[in-house]
């Protein structure tokens, strides 16, 4: 990595880029992230906004054209709800707990395929607060439903691959453990709901210098808004960010009622065969 990017961690990346709504906008206002998700108040919030943008947690705006409602067989889904044209910013949302990259890549499970969720799911254990409870609460896999405990995969006999996986296993106990509040049954849970709602950010991605000048600005984040984006193989949302700071944007017209995608798989794959896109989606 170049010198500028040593010792660089998500903390100080958020504090850089504060998110902020011009004065004076048309229409804008003011509402709480429990209430865009469709939750009752908080504990100590009041629900109408008064705690924004002071209030912990992550910053957001959000269009008045979209709304979260039931997807069929999905769970949640973004729907617009007036017609929206191409190249519309949708949503800009900064996620509820985020790693870099850069911030694990020296640990001995680095290598391991699950990597990245586990290292977010341990930064969710260190953060977490009975404030976060009903925001997670929405999320995929529901509350109360059974989760299977899911280990690193490790299909190699090579020792360093086994001793890889073994020390992501004790990571992730070890970071858990130390959440007294929870049972193990609501710690599966808020595991196997990183693994199924985070999303990467890469900052300029869009470029082909990418790689060589803006990884160190690569993670994952657990976005509260986002994550009710559903999968399409032919989206209607491009996304893409500035460090943790991720705008959704449509890349087409959409009609009102119509429900938003986004694609969970590298751009690359959405025109590769069935079978590599599926693939894709299920490591």
């Amino acid at each position: 990595p170049r010198l500028w990017a040593l010792g660089l961690t998500h903390s100080a990346v958020a504090s850089k880029l504060p998110l902020r709504l011009a004065a004076g906008v048309v229409g804008a206002a003011r509402k709480s992230l429990t209430a865009v998700v469709g939750l009752e108040k908080m504990a100590g919030g009041s629900g109408d906004g008064d705690d924004f943008p002071e209030a912990p947690g992550p910053l957001f705006v959000v269009s008045d054209c979209i709304a979260l409602r039931s997807s069929a067989g999905k769970g949640r889904g973004w729907f617009a709800t007036a017609a929206v044209p191409a190249g519309t910013i949708l949503l800009i949302e900064r996620p509820l707990v985020a790693t870099l990259d850069a911030e694990w890549r020296d640990k001995k499970w680095a290598t391991c395929d699950s990597a990245d969720t586990t290292a977010l799911g341990n930064e969710l254990a260190k953060a977490y607060s009975p404030s976060f409870r009903p925001l997670l609460s929405v999320l995929h896999p529901p509350d109360g439903s059974p989760v299977r405990k899911e280990h690193a995969s490790n299909d190699s006999d090579d020792e360093e691959d086994v001793e890889a996986a073994e020390a992501l296993a004790e990571a992730s106990d070890r970071a858990w453990a130390a959440v007294d509040e929870l049972a193990d049954s609501e710690k599966e849970r808020l595991r196997a709901v990183v693994r199924l709602n985070s999303l990467g950010f890469y900052t300029n991605s869009e470029q082909l210098c990418h790689s060589g000048h803006f990884s160190a600005l690569t993670g994952s984040g657990l976005y509260a808004l986002a994550s009710g984006f559903n999968h399409s193989c032919e989206p209607s949302v491009a996304r893409f960010s500035i460090g943790d700071l991720t705008a959704f944007v449509t890349n087409r017209p959409v009609k009102a009622g119509e429900e938003l995608f986004i694609t969970y798989i590298e751009s690359e794959l959405l025109c590769a065969p069935r079978s590599l896109r599926g693939q894709s989606l299920n490591r």
